[in-house]
């Protein structure tokens, strides 16, 4: 699966790389348009019939981790050229990992918990992936321990460079900022 996403977006590519395929009968019309254009819903009709340039309020916040990321991947794709893209999918595919891991517990952290009488800090067990059933709205709160644990702990594993690090979460949590996906802006203390 991870395989698909660290493939190049079609756009991406130069014709000097997929060869002028114009002559070809077998390539549907418009597909190079469709590609360069805004995404789309998939072709058997799934998807959710969003429109990404308008987004409401409601919008915003039926969205779910996943496609706010896939949509943030769609919007650098076309910033970057196609090496670095390939670390930012990495990039998105790391912390994707590390909120999955952490994004329950600083979800319980954040919220008013009044009804709580044991006292424990430590949300229910048994919980689905945090990134398919919540918001980015606790996204920025993981940044520390992303940077500082979580990607110490992949050092031999992942060839992004600390500082690309940094800089990739500083952009990611901007983009949710600005693109009101989150509340919280990140600050950075030096």
């Amino acid at each position: 699966m991870y395989q698909k996403l660290l493939q190049m977006p079609k756009h991406e590519k130069g014709a000097e790389q997929e060869g002028d395929d114009s002559s070809n009968p077998d390539k549907p019309e418009g597909t190079a348009e469709e590609q360069k254009g805004e995404p789309k819903e998939t072709a058997n009709g799934e998807g959710s019939g969003r429109n990404y340039n308008n987004l409401t309020d409601a919008d915003r916040s039926e969205m779910k981790v996943d496609e706010i990321f896939a949509l943030y991947l769609w919007w650098i794709s076309k910033k970057v050229n196609a090496g670095f893209y390939q670390t930012v999918v990495k990039y998105g595919i790391l912390f994707r990992e590390c909120l999955n891991e952490i994004g329950w517990q600083k979800k319980y952290e954040s919220e008013d918990n009044e009804g709580s009488t044991s006292g424990q800090k430590q949300p229910p067990e048994g919980r689905g992936e945090f990134c398919i059933e919540n918001n980015a709205e606790h996204a920025p709160e993981i940044c520390n321990e992303f940077v500082t644990v979580f990607m110490e702990n992949k050092k031999n594993q992942v060839d992004i460079s600390k500082p690309d690090q940094i800089d990739l979460t500083i952009n990611l949590c901007h983009w949710l900022f600005e693109n009101q996906f989150t509340c919280s802006k990140l600050s950075m203390i030096s």
